[in-house]
């Protein structure tokens, strides 16, 4: 009968976080550039999207109501004349008789 198996791991040395990514960097060129333009695509092609879909359900504007007239016989009068017929006034506009 053996004895017990024994398992020796290796650990790497300790390193700093930046040591690990300048590795990683130097393993893998172009990693980050490639991430980037994907990630860039991805947010270009969805505001496209929206922008499409922004131009095709255009709303109509919501504008008032054109304005109507209300006529009422006895009140439409001119004021000015109204106050010269009042004879606040003797003549209107200048003129040498009313």
């Amino acid at each position: 009968m053996q004895g017990p198996i024994s398992i020796q791991t290796h650990r790497p040395p300790p390193m700093s976080k930046a040591e690990r990514q300048r590795q990683f960097r130097e393993r893998n060129p172009g990693y980050y550039g490639r991430l980037h333009r994907k990630r860039t695509a991805a947010i270009m092609a969805s505001l496209a999207e929206k922008a499409a879909a922004k131009v095709a359900v255009k709303t109509p504007l919501m504008l008032p109501a054109p304005v109507e007239l209300i006529v009422i016989p006895w009140h439409q009068c001119d004021p000015v004349q109204a106050y010269a017929d009042a004879g606040a006034v003797d003549c209107v506009d200048g003129a040498s008789s009313c």
